[in-house]
C-alpha cells in the first residue's frame, strides 16, 4: 500500500540519518509496531514474486521493529525466505543465537533447540543433532518425544553414555 511504502520510506530515511532524536521522535509519531508490519507485508509481497533478497531485508527490518507474538511470527517468515534464498546457514545461526537467550522462556528456547536438531539431522549432522535435542530436554524434560528423539541419535552416533541418559529421561517422561 502507499501507506506503507510511506512508512518504510521514513524508517529508512531516519536510519541513514542516525539522529537519536529524530529516531525517538518517530518512534512517537509512527509507531515500531506500525512500521514492523509494514515492513512484513513488504516481505510477504516480495516473497510472493520470487525476489528473496528484498523479502530478507524487509523481514529483518521487521523483526528489529516488533516485539513479542509479531516479532516471533515475522521471525518465522524470516527464517522461510532465508531457506527459499538458499541461505539457510544464516536460518541455522539465528536460531542458535535465539536458543541461547536466556531471556526467552524455557518452553520457547527448547521449541528452537528442537528447530536447531530437525535441520541439524536433515543435513547429516547427528551429533550436531543429538546436542541440539540434549539442550532442549535439559529445558524442558518432561517431553517423552524430545527423549525419544536423543535416544534414537544417541544410538545413531553410538553415544552409549548419551543412549542410557535419554533412555533414563524418556522412562521418567512416561
Amino acid at each position: 500500500s502507499d501507506d506503507g511504502a510511506l512508512l518504510r520510506a521514513a524508517d529508512e530515511a531516519v536510519l541513514r540519518c542516525g539522529d537519536q532524536r529524530l529516531v525517538a521522535r518517530m518512534n512517537q509519531k509512527l509507531p515500531p509496531a506500525e512500521r514492523a508490519a509494514a515492513f512484513a507485508a513488504r516481505g510477504a509481497e516480495e516473497a510472493d514474486v520470487g525476489h528473496w533478497e528484498g523479502a530478507v531485508a524487509a523481514y529483518e527490518r521487521a523483526v528489529a521493529l516488533a516485539e513479542g507474538d509479531p516479532r516471533r511470527a515475522y521471525e518465522a517468515s524470516l527464517h522461510e525466505v532465508l531457506d527459499r534464498a538458499g541461505r539457510g546457514h544464516e536460518r541455522e545461526a539465528r536460531t542458535l543465537a535465539q536458543a541461547q537467550d536466556e531471556a526467552l522462556p524455557p518452553a520457547a528456547r527448547a521449541q528452537l533447540w528442537d528447530d536447531l536438531a530437525a535441520r541439524r539431522e536433515a543435513r547429516g549432522d547427528l551429533p550436531g543433532a543429538l546436542a541440539a535435542v540434549q539442550a532442549a530436554v535439559a529445558l524442558e524434560g518432561t517431553s517423552p518425544e524430545r527423549w525419544a528423539a536423543a535416544e534414537r541419535l544417541a544410538v545413531a552416533t553410538q553415544d552409549r553414555a548419551a543412549e542410557g541418559a535419554a533412555l533414563r529421561g524418556l522412562a521418567e517422561a512416561l
